[in-house]
């Protein structure tokens, strides 16, 4: 009995899947996330909200409404966020979210990563070696292992 408890909490909890835990995209582009989630949650309300830590995220917008740059859109599968005319202060810690009454909220996070422009990545790095520069490649994926997150403010609430 305890075993199927253990189980069946494991599926419950996991009702909200972000599509990436990491999203890259550059100054002034848009950026999309879906969060998709069981079909027993169509009728809840969703939001989308920013922090690092999922307790203290601030929330930006609900379902079924928009705010300035945050377009949410809810198929009834998929909770679908779209960020407009992105700027640096935008990169950090995002969740979405499916409000619960007599429980705890499922949600599901991914980190925005925001570069400057089309011709910086953030994949490149420079060291000094001796008494020049040099410039070592690394991956995406090992550059995103490393970095910290933003903890700003995104449309006027703070992280």
């Amino acid at each position: 009995m305890g075993l199927f408890v253990l189980l069946s909490l494991t599926v419950l909890s996991e009702a909200m899947v972000m599509d990436k835990k990491v999203k890259e995209s550059f100054v002034l582009d848009t950026v999309s996330a879906v969060c998709s989630y069981a079909a027993h949650y169509k009728d809840h309300l969703k939001y989308w909200c920013r922090g690092y830590y999922r307790d203290y995220c601030n929330i930006i917008a609900f379902t079924p409404n928009s705010t300035g740059r945050v377009a949410l859109r809810d198929t009834g599968e998929q909770l679908i966020v779209t960020v407009s005319c992105l700027t640096k202060e935008d990169a950090g810690w995002y969740w979405c979210g499916i409000q619960r009454d007599f429980a705890r909220d499922d949600m599901d996070f991914t980190e925005l990563v925001v570069t400057d422009y089309r011709g910086a990545h953030t994949s490149d790095f420079w060291s000094v070696k001796g008494k020049g520069l040099t410039r070592s490649q690394k991956t995406r994926q090992a550059a995103s292992a490393f970095a910290t997150p933003l903890v700003g403010s995104l449309l006027g609430s703070s992280a």
